[in-house]
């Protein structure tokens, strides 16, 4: 799992999965009634105010962005496609009807992590509550654990190799921040 602000995807096996990281939510769109009809786009990032839509073209084409959620995998995009394209075949709705429909859908799904954790949640700047000087003194056995722990607690679960490259990261921001102290003090 990559920790950045963009959608996280990693592979277990052979199921992708898809992250969405703070303040954002993963959605895909599709085609409507057009020529292209029940097509689907690959997961992308919209920001978590945003909602459903459905787009009309200059063509008479009509495209909805469906929200999914902070959390998706293979299997549940897989799910809504079917729902989707079954729900498309069998009925003559059109437009923000239709995209009402389609929505009801995604919302029927059973996700398996609809809450997941975030990784800047368990590991935010001061990993350590009450001691802000953790990353400062901590030995790279002291950060393998925290990260051990950490990736533990994370939903989906993370590898803690991740974990512990963050928890460097932060450290060595961390080091830098305290030598710029040290040398304002010193001034």
């Amino acid at each position: 799992m990559n920790l950045n602000n963009g959608l996280q995807i990693f592979r277990e096996h052979k199921t992708y999965i898809y992250v969405a990281p703070k303040e954002q939510s993963i959605a895909v769109s599709m085609h409507l009634n057009d020529h292209h009809s029940g097509k689907f786009s690959e997961p992308f990032l919209i920001k978590d105010q945003d909602y459903s839509s459905v787009i009309y073209y200059s063509n008479g084409e009509e495209k909805v962005n469906l929200k999914i959620g902070k959390y998706l995998q293979t299997h549940e995009l897989e799910i809504i496609k079917k729902k989707s394209r079954d729900l498309l075949a069998d009925t003559a709705l059109t437009g923000s009807v239709l995209a009402k429909e389609i929505d009801n859908l995604v919302l029927s799904v059973g996700f398996e992590f609809d809450k997941p954790s975030q990784p800047h949640e368990l590991i935010p700047d001061n990993p350590v509550d009450g001691d802000p000087e953790f990353l400062l003194y901590a030995t790279n056995d002291d950060l393998a654990r925290f990260a051990f722990l950490a990736s533990s607690m994370c939903i989906p679960y993370m590898h803690p190799w991740d974990a512990y490259l963050h928890l460097q990261l932060l450290r060595k921001n961390a080091l830098k921040n305290a030598k710029k102290i040290s040398t304002s003090d010193l001034a």
